[in-house]
């Protein structure tokens, strides 16, 4: 998508201690810095955030789950991992859960796993789901996806709730990074309202599945924080001894229920407090400029994102995939080497949505285009006060805030259509499509129509036909209009039937 030239705001400038913005004495237009935007995507944030009847129907799930799991496998740990157990979830996302103690073959996943360990598991996650649709959690469409990582992709029923469930076995590293990730959100509370936007706006284009070639949400949190650190913000690469960390919702067999009620109410109130921290920069511009990088800047080829090195650095040998060079390398913080960006093959559909993102942010923020005098100039005679936010709203030029962090039936109706178009990545039903059409018409007779010069007939390459025999030189056939193809009539006879 190649828009019109866009003019960014400039950056904020700090003025000096004891004197003031060198503009004027009152703070300059809000949207003239894309603090507008800080408005909007603060509340959107704390809106996301989930309540406790969401979080206690999540514990209940993973709980179902590994009962029915420790029936198969008694030592099975089931775990909640994911943007559901960090806080970085948007209303309707899936469930991720884990289920450990399965096989002692198995280890850390990493990149993913090799084939033969792959069928394995496959094998098992068959067997798994039997059980869940035999316990009546599991009811309708359900999928075992073949990936590096294979999961189980499929609806669990808790009472009148339907939770969309993504169902893994043996990765511990998922589990892990909840703890990592949420240390983080409690020291830099601008990566939540940052992550959410970003995850909206690729979840509403269908690029939020990694199966489907969309980022996932652990990728997505890295390039934010890469994008934060490249703003000037410390990042921490481990948590500190003795940091505080989330309460872990688990199952293990004997867990009792009422616990992991309790540690709902906990980590409800911990995700509610990073809702409602405040943001130490400016959200709009940092907004701005991931989508203006990721979009247009980021060199996917030479550079990488690295938080454990600082934020960006030189793409290594080993993360260039020498038949698709464009894609995202995203290290893992948490295992350095490690690739987590390797399926997310749709990079050029996720550069084009940044980079359109950005334009229309850009056209909505009408204000904001100018010097600051002619910026308060269209403030002023639009009769609004310099304290006053626009009413219209920039980040629903990019997003569908309803559907984003809404909860009624239009919002979750709205989310299915998404979830449609992650299972079938954009043109690849078309491309299909014409492949199956180019097939057809290279394999179809030419009848009734004359060959192409050049065309090789089966006389100049030796081949023998099959079936009937050819028909003779000069006498050719021409289908009779409205039959079925089997009955022909010569040119010859048709012309001997007309000249009675």
């Amino acid at each position: 998508m190649n828009g019109p030239p866009i003019r960014l705001p400039p950056p904020m400038l700090a003025a000096a201690p004891g004197h003031p913005h060198p503009a004027s004495s009152q703070q300059l237009p809000s949207s003239y810095f894309g603090g507008h935007l800080v408005a909007q995507l603060g509340p959107q944030a704390a809106q996301a955030a989930p309540s406790l009847e969401e979080l206690q129907i999540v514990v209940q799930a993973v709980h179902a789950i590994g009962r029915t799991a420790c029936a198969q496998w008694p030592h099975a740990k089931t775990a909640l991992f994911g943007s559901q157990a960090n806080g970085l979830a948007l209303p309707g996302s899936d469930v991720d859960i884990v289920i450990l103690g399965v096989s002692d073959t198995l280890q850390q996943a990493g990149t993913g796993f090799t084939m033969a360990v792959r069928k394995q598991l496959v094998r098992m996650l068959r067997e798994l789901l039997t059980l869940l649709r035999y316990a009546g959690l599991v009811k309708g469409r359900a999928q075992i996806v073949e990936a590096k990582i294979p999961i189980i992709k499929c609806r669990i029923i808790i009472g009148n709730s339907h939770l969309a469930t993504d169902i893994s076995l043996g990765t511990a590293n998922g589990v892990a990074a909840v703890q990592y990730i949420g240390w983080q959100l409690s020291k830099l509370p601008a990566i939540r309202p940052l992550t959410l936007a970003i995850k909206a706006l690729l979840r509403e284009l269908g690029l939020n599945e990694v199966f489907s070639g969309g980022l996932s949400s652990y990728s997505v949190v890295n390039m934010v924080m890469a994008q934060l650190s490249a703003e000037g913000m410390a990042l921490a690469n481990q948590m500190a001894p003795g940091a505080a960390s989330l309460p872990e919702i688990c199952y293990t067999a004997g867990s009792p229920d009422p616990v992991q009620q309790n540690v709902a109410w906990r980590l409800q109130q911990i995700l509610g407090g990073h809702a409602q921290q405040d943001v130490a920069c400016d959200l709009g511009n940092v907004l701005r400029n991931f989508l203006r990088n990721f979009g247009s800047e980021f060199n996917t080829r030479t550079r990488a994102v690295s938080v454990y090195f600082g934020g960006f650095i030189a793409k290594r040998r080993e993360w260039v995939n020498d038949k698709k060079p464009d894609l995202f390398a995203i290290e893992d913080p948490q295992e350095p080497g490690k690739d987590i960006a390797g399926g997310s093959f749709q990079v050029h559909a996720i550069k084009d949505v940044f980079r359109q993102a950005l334009h229309e942010l850009a056209s909505a923020n009408g204000a904001g285009e100018g010097p600051p005098d002619q910026a308060w100039a269209r403030i002023q005679a639009e009769g609004q006060d310099r304290s006053m936010p626009p009413e219209s709203s920039e980040l629903s030029a990019i997003l569908d805030l309803e559907a984003a962090v809404g909860r009624s039936s239009r919002a979750n109706q709205a989310r299915k259509e998404f979830e449609a178009k992650a299972r079938t990545p954009p043109g690849s039903r078309n491309a299909m499509v014409f492949k199956i059409q180019r097939k057809i018409r290279v394999a179809l007779p030419m009848r009734g129509r004359p060959r192409p010069e050049g065309t090789p007939t089966a006389a100049r390459t030796g081949k023998k036909h099959k079936g009937k025999r050819p028909p003779a030189s000069g006498k050719r056939h021409q289908q009779v209009p409205g039959s079925s193809g089997k009955k022909k009539r010569r040119l010859s006879d048709r012309a001997a039937a007309g000249s009675l």
